[in-house]
């Protein structure tokens, strides 16, 4: 996943499920 550019439709379900987008959810497993 790491370098992995989300299309706009994957963001999406990726927000629904998880609560936040792609590049937050990236931020918040790095800290």
């Amino acid at each position: 996943m790491v370098g992995y550019t989300p299309p706009t439709h994957f963001g999406r379900n990726f927000q629904k499920q998880f609560g936040v987008t792609p590049s937050e959810f990236l931020m918040r497993k790095e800290h």
